[in-house]
Parts: C-alpha cells; sequence; structure tokens
C-alpha cells in the first residue's frame, strides 16, 4: 500500500489512475441522500454461512455468547486506498453493482463480486466520465475476472499544489 502515495504525493506529481485486482470490494464510501455516509458496495458475503475459503475474503470476530464466527467482506485494503485519495471510479459515479468475478464455472465458491477497480487520485475525480466492467466473449474466455473500464476527460492542472479543485477537466474547444 505504501506506493499508493507515489500517485497522491508529493504536491508536483501529475494526479494518476490505477486498475487493481484488489481481490477484496471496494472500502469507498459514497454520500447518501440526507447527507449520511455509506459503503459504495454491499457486502457480496452477508447472509452467507461461513466456509473455509472465506478466509481470503473476510474479516471476522466471534460472538462472545455463542462462540460463532460473524463475518464480513475485508474492505481493509480499499479503505486504505481511499483514505488515501485514490477513489473507485465506480464510486465516484455511484455506479450500481457489476461483478468482475464469481462467475467462472469452476473453482470459485465465492459467488458474484466486484473485486478489480480503477481507482484514481482526487485530483482526477472531476474528470471521471464512465465506469463499467467489460464483458464480451474474449473477456469471459481469457480469465476469471472481466477487466474494468473508465474514461477520464482529458485533463489540465490549474495550480501546483493537490487537493480537491486542483485542476479541471479540459473542454474539447480548449
Amino acid at each position: 500500500m505504501p506506493r499508493s502515495n507515489d500517485l497522491t504525493r508529493p504536491d508536483d506529481r501529475p494526479p494518476g489512475f490505477v486498475g487493481s485486482d484488489s481481490n477484496s470490494i471496494t472500502g469507498d464510501r459514497i454520500r447518501r441522500a440526507g447527507g449520511r455516509w455509506d459503503w459504495h458496495a454491499a457486502d457480496p458475503y452477508a447472509g452467507q454461512d461461513w466456509y473455509g475459503a472465506l478466509v481470503w475474503q473476510c474479516t471476522w470476530r466471534y460472538d462472545p455468547r455463542t462462540g460463532h464466527r460473524i463475518h464480513r467482506a475485508d474492505r481493509t485494503a480499499g479503505g486504505v486506498l481511499f483514505a488515501g485519495g485514490l477513489h473507485d471510479t465506480g464510486a465516484v459515479l455511484d455506479m450500481p453493482f457489476a461483478s468482475t468475478a464469481g462467475y467462472w464455472p469452476t473453482g470459485d465458491p465465492y459467488g458474484p463480486r466486484d473485486i478489480d477497480h480503477v481507482r484514481v487520485a482526487t485530483d482526477l475525480v472531476p474528470a471521471v466520465r464512465t465506469s463499467r466492467v467489460h464483458c464480451s466473449e474474449t473477456a469471459f474466455a481469457a480469465s476469471d475476472h472481466l477487466p474494468k473500464v473508465a474514461e477520464i476527460e482529458a485533463w489540465e492542472r490549474t495550480r501546483p499544489g493537490r487537493g480537491a479543485g486542483g485542476g479541471r477537466p479540459r473542454k474539447a474547444t480548449e
């Protein structure tokens, strides 16, 4: 995770973006109606009974009264990236759920989930135009993950410092 700083600091670097096979759902939060902040992605493991392979996708605790394991999606890595200034393009646009994994015919016990991401530095958030999962016969045959595609408008830096508003999308007429 420390390499995420390469895209968000120091101030003299241009804003960047990165694609990832995170093997976990996003830790990004979005503001819902009424101003409440909530997770962008629902927990795909909520309501599932525990099985051993979930150790790779979930975090858990034990109920002190019953001893039963209580698990939930591990959002730690995505949360660190979000807090560090790298935003999932699907969350930026509040896109509906689109699975990037869990469709492979054999060997995937987890079910449909979005564990692949395109992330942009905070300065690029206003330039994000689309975010989608690429579905084609070739994509389905090539991997057990479908690729994410994001369109980012051409960007022009308008001041040397970073932070929200540190640049603006460039219009086609400029």
